[in-house]
């Protein structure tokens, strides 16, 4: 895709901002760039955005519409049986695999109360294998979508 026809198709989208600096790129950047921009699919973005902001629209503070969730929605891990577990573990992965989960990992946060000025994920916590809490979820992840056979977005 040529720098014309990404001006024309970010505008259609409403993404032409996104090459405001392209003047002060060197030629290697601009490559790349061109390269990432072209492989979004933002048809796909656009259509989640819209509907997000259509389910916000809904009024009222999301507490309002919040109620405790029944008993029979909720159960533990050892209260469950080996069996509804594997299937639910297996209902899980397929999820996964079909691309209708995503995971979203919220941390770091300053870790000036640890006594250190990075976030608190790189801290090292005393583990033999001196892995961050980063590294932790992150390893965790990964072996999510291999189990799953599937992308975790």
């Amino acid at each position: 895709m040529d720098l014309t026809s990404l001006q024309e198709f970010l505008q259609k989208h409403g993404q032409e901002h996104l090459l405001h600096h392209w003047d002060s790129l060197s030629e290697e950047q601009r490559s790349a760039m061109l390269k990432s921009l072209g492989e979004i699919d933002w048809a796909r973005i656009n259509t989640s955005f819209e509907r997000s902001v259509s389910s916000s629209g809904q009024g009222g503070k999301l507490d309002d519409r919040m109620s405790p969730l029944s008993p029979e929605q909720c159960a533990s891990v050892k209260d469950t049986p080996k069996e509804t577990q594997e299937e639910y573990q297996k209902i899980g992965y397929e999820a996964m695999k079909e691309g209708q989960l995503a995971i979203l990992l919220v941390a770091g946060g300053s870790g000036t109360r640890l006594g250190v000025s990075y976030p608190k994920g790189m801290y090292s916590v005393g583990l033999e294998s001196d892995k961050s809490l980063f590294q932790l979820q992150a390893e965790r992840l990964l072996k999510l979508e291999m189990l799953s056979e599937g992308e975790i977005p």
